[in-house]
């Protein structure tokens, strides 16, 4: 399978980040029972919009991560760290690692979105 996410390193702009934030395809977040979706991922993290939990930054968290590929709902779990919490509800997150399920899952979500245009 052709890789959709490897192509997107950039460190360029004032937050000099190491991977491209994807706005697409949204995602569905559960941590501690909470749903949210996100606005914004890249393969090191993700910016979660609506999140009404009291996680803290600093503090670790397991997240499950819903998608879909064709008619299919995939999920993975992710552990990771808080880095920020934003006005309204946002929440940004850095993956603890990048496993390769977590890699597989990416790819065939952003494949998925790809076909369906």
């Amino acid at each position: 399978m052709p890789s959709y996410t490897e192509g997107y390193h950039n460190a360029k702009g004032p937050d000099k980040r190491k991977d491209r934030r994807m706005p697409l395809p949204v995602f569905v977040v559960t941590i501690d029972g909470n749903r949210a979706e996100t606005l914004n991922w890249s393969l090191t993290g993700l910016l979660i919009g609506g999140y009404t939990g009291g996680r803290k930054v600093g503090e670790k968290v397991s997240i499950k991560l819903l998608g879909e590929e064709e008619d299919t709902q995939m999920r993975v779990d992710i552990d990771a760290k808080v880095v920020r919490r934003g006005a309204n509800g946002q929440l940004a997150v850095r993956f603890e690692r990048l496993s390769p399920p977590i890699y597989d899952f990416f790819e065939r979500c952003f494949a998925a979105r790809i076909k369906k245009r």
